[in-house]
């Protein structure tokens, strides 16, 4: 499942929506984002993130990102790398669900990732707006400290959803 949240500033009415995770797209995020990954789009140590690391896997989920300089928020693909746990060895899975089965996707699930993946690493990505590094911000700190207003600085608040 995914999550959404929207967020709004009472000082300015600066807005923004946030969709986390990938639903039940998830299958085909992860195969769109290694097949990006592997041409290069996504930079060059994506690219040989898989020549290095044939049986690696990455996170395709969406998450809430920051730019260092100019304080924009962008939901991004995680981009976090993983390898197998050794001796383990990927079998592609079958049904995703019954809503999008993705039978014939190549995907890693996220609980795969979790249980049978070490994370080596994080792909670094940059704000569309000024180049500046992205900073993935974690669920638990969004929930801590909450989001501030890029354009006045106001605490933003949060109206909640869920979507699939």
């Amino acid at each position: 499942m995914g999550q959404g949240s929207g967020y709004r500033c009472p000082k300015c009415g600066y807005r923004l929506d946030v969709m986390l995770g990938a639903g039940f797209a998830y299958p085909h995020v992860y195969e769109e984002t290694v097949a990006k990954m592997k041409s290069g789009e996504l930079g060059e140590e994506a690219k040989q993130f898989f020549v290095d690391h044939p049986d690696g896997a990455v996170n395709a989920e969406y998450e809430l990102a920051v730019c260092k300089e100019c304080g924009r928020y962008e939901t991004v693909p995680a981009l976090k790398l993983y390898v197998p746990k050794e001796g383990y060895v990927h079998q592609p899975a079958g049904r995703w669900s019954v809503a999008v089965p993705a039978e014939g996707v190549s995907f890693v699930a996220p609980w795969d990732l979790e249980d049978q993946y070490v994370k080596v690493g994080q792909l670094k990505q940059h704000c569309q707006s000024c180049g500046g590094t992205l900073k993935i911000l974690s669920e638990r700190t969004i929930a801590r400290k909450g989001l501030t207003c890029p354009c006045c600085g106001e605490k933003l608040v949060e109206e909640q959803m869920f979507w699939d």
